[in-house]
């Protein structure tokens, strides 16, 4: 039993760093064309190696489908991770742990006159084009407004 742990610890630690491997070959892909190749062979082997750990601890796995092995071995996704930063980052930036004069401008909180029932603490300006609604600070704040635990 203490090999078939030990067995799961270096598999989670070897799927850490595939994943890890992943993003950076995308980034790269996304900037430079000619390493594009090696981004498809990675991402083949990456699905060659879910299938085998699937098939080692007998879980059945969908094609593009790892939540099951995400679970198993008690990871989380890559939007999890995400958003989890996004919150962590904007809750140092309130706390005065990052000091950004900049950032701390763009935030607007919302103020009401009345009791409201209303739980947002930030209001988000109408963005009429994509570009300012995707701007990393809207997200995080809108991440914030949608987060029911987020500054209790």
């Amino acid at each position: 039993m203490l090999t078939l742990i030990k067995l799961l610890a270096k598999l989670k630690r070897y799927w850490v760093f595939l994943k890890e491997y992943l993003v950076i070959l995308n980034s790269t892909a996304l900037l430079n064309p000619s390493t594009a190749h090696l981004y498809d062979q990675s991402l083949s082997m990456a699905v060659v190696w879910d299938l085998q750990i699937a098939d080692a601890l007998n879980e059945d796995c969908a094609p593009h489908d790892y939540s099951p092995l995400l679970r198993l071995l008690n990871l989380s996704s890559l939007a999890d991770r995400r958003c989890s930063c996004n919150l962590i980052f904007l809750n140092k930036l309130l706390s005065g742990f990052i000091d950004s004069s900049s950032f701390f401008a763009k935030i607007n909180f919302k103020v009401p006159f009345r009791c409201t029932c209303n739980l947002y603490t930030f209001y988000i300006l109408h963005c009429p084009t994509n570009y300012l609604k995707n701007e990393p600070i809207n997200r995080m704040i809108k991440l914030a407004n949608e987060d029911p635990s987020f500054l209790q």
